[in-house]
């Protein structure tokens, strides 16, 4: 009997090994279809039933079924399945496996729109791509990242990774991923609103893809810079008109809606305009066709109607660039309590344990008890690193302070239509209302207390009391004064505050800002280190860069 249950067990074990093999053979079947013939690996995975497969099995197959996902642009927003990849890898540091599943970790969770903790995967991805020297998945994580900062409104954090993404792939075999890289580049640079550079970039594009699609696609963004620009209206047009239909968006038609309104085709532009609204899936999408149609408004001298479509815009942005603010600090909060929970779950176990020990085991438990404690430190501050990551993504600024610039810089866009209007304005009445406008919401703006109240608040709120702060150390900035420093550090352009307190140059601006710097070097303030780093952020001002 007994002979009889140890071969039966020997006959398992060479089933089970025999299997584990024969899934092997199909993983690395896989993996050769994987750079050609995405369809075909991703075939072969799902034929297979991981299931009995061995902890290394296991993780290979979860991380190769996510790479073919991805190859077949299968999104998915669930990570249970690249989660095995992540966790068996977790300790093999230098392993190309670790760094392609924190890589696909964070693409699903990108996916999922949970922005925060996907840059922090594709941060740590981007390290170990680092320490390989691999050009290709360095340029693929920076091309994700501006996806995110692109989801974030954060254009220059984007414009900024599509260079480097731009740079990675110039070295690679494919140039397909060059080519493309580049194209988003110029799309970045438009939205950025540097169109002269944006153009440059679209040219120089061309040249890197002959396939028709691609060259679709370099038509219609140099038709959208041109339209921009406005120097060659009649070429912007043609290309629009000699593209498919269906690859038209919803920006492209409102783009065509200008050109032909330029042309005084009202008849025609009013069609673009109505294909344009048509496309818009959510209000982000309604929100930029109402600011594109302000300009048809003003082009036809109603300015009621366009200053109602961009208030209707401006709220609507307002709103979303809140709900990103509001779900990034929920995100952090919600992750810090459950690492606090996980903290006191291992001291009660750690005391019950004591409790049932001997007065010898007691001291020894004393002494590792110690040393875990510092540990569990060092994961604490390792994590409130993490923390201070998730609300400063990357880079030297922070984006919770422009974020909430943005909101209040967003207050303010109305004002620059109104001074169009002045400059273009076909008639002196037209001017001459434009103006009145222009001064009664300036002076409106310049002494409307509860909206520099809102803007301390929301800066105390995620910025850590940075203007309570301020206050109790530094009594002597106060009235105009802490109005100008709340919008420094704020990140708001200088265009913005030379017309919220009539300044007459961005110098007197940088000289103000020195001012203050010395004003808090001399004050005995804790937090100076914290007011200075604030000032030092850069500021813009029409286009360029000041950096004290």
């Amino acid at each position: 009997m007994r002979f009889r249950f140890l071969l039966l067990v020997c006959a398992s074990s060479l089933s089970i090994a025999c299997s584990d093999r024969d899934a092997s053979k199909s993983l690395s079947e896989a993996e050769l279809f994987m750079p050609e013939h995405p369809d075909s690996a991703l075939a072969v995975l799902d034929r297979l039933s991981p299931d009995c497969f061995s902890p290394r099995n296991k993780a290979r197959y979860s991380l190769l079924s996510s790479m073919a996902l991805d190859k077949n642009y299968i999104d998915i927003t669930d990570d249970s399945l690249i989660i095995n990849a992540v966790n068996y890898y977790a300790k093999q540091d230098g392993c190309k496996e670790r760094m392609l599943s924190l890589y696909y970790h964070g693409l699903v969770l990108k996916n999922a729109k949970a922005y925060t903790k996907a840059m922090l995967e594709l941060e740590k991805a981007e390290r170990l791509a680092e320490q390989r020297q691999d050009s290709y998945q360095l340029g693929l994580i920076h091309r994700n990242k501006a996806d995110i900062y692109n989801a974030c409104n954060n254009i220059p954090a984007a414009v900024s990774s599509l260079q480097e993404a731009v740079d990675c792939f110039a070295s690679y075999d494919k140039k397909e991923y060059y080519a493309y890289a580049k194209l988003s580049l110029a799309i970045a640079l438009l939205n950025n609103k540097q169109f002269q550079e944006a153009l440059q970039c679209i040219q120089e594009a061309r040249n890197d893809s002959d396939s028709e699609n691609y060259q679709h696609q370099c038509d219609l963004v140099e038709a959208d810079i041109l339209t921009e620009l406005g120097s060659d209206n009649e070429r912007a047009l043609h290309l629009f008109k000699s593209l498919p239909a269906a690859t038209l968006g919803n920006m492209d038609w409102a783009y065509g809606a200008i050109l032909h309104e330029r042309r005084g085709d009202h008849h025609l532009a009013d069609i673009w305009l109505d294909a344009a609204y048509g496309l818009c899936s959510d209000a982000a999408d309604s929100a930029t066709i109402h600011y594109m149609e302000s300009h048809i408004r003003i082009m036809r001298g109603d300015v009621e109607e366009a200053l109602r479509l961009q208030s209707r815009a401006t709220s609507v942005q307002d709103s979303l660039t809140r709900v990103i603010l509001q779900e990034s600090l929920n995100s952090a909060q919600k992750e810090y309590y459950k690492h606090e929970a996980d903290l006191h779950r291992e001291a009660t176990n750690r005391l019950r344990i004591t409790l049932l020990s001997s007065i010898l085991t007691a001291i020894l438990l004393i002494l590792f008890l110690s040393a875990l404690l510092i540990i569990n430190k060092q994961r604490k501050d390792q994590f409130i690193k993490e923390m201070m990551a998730e609300n400063a993504i990357r880079g030297d600024n922070s984006p919770n302070a422009a974020l909430v610039g943005a909101l209040f810089t967003e207050r303010f866009e109305h004002l620059n239509q109104l001074t169009d209007i002045y400059f273009k304005g076909t008639s002196e009445k037209q001017k001459e209302d434009a103006f009145s406008q222009y001064k009664r919401d300036l002076n409106a703006f310049g002494h409307d207390k509860h909206l520099f109240d809102s803007l301390e608040e929301q800066l105390n709120q995620f910025c850590g009391d940075i203007m309570k702060k301020l206050k109790e150390q530094v009594p002597s900035i106060k009235g105009e004064k802490r109005k100008i420093i709340a919008l420094f550090f704020a990140q708001v352009p200088y265009k913005t505050i030379m017309l919220i307190f009539n300044k007459n140059s961005v110098e007197s601006l940088r000289m103000m800002r020195s001012r203050f710097r010395k004003e808090i070097e001399s004050a005995d303030a804790p937090d100076k280190d914290l007011f200075l780093s604030m000032l030092s952020v850069k500021n813009t001002a029409a286009g360029k860069h000041f950096e004290e």
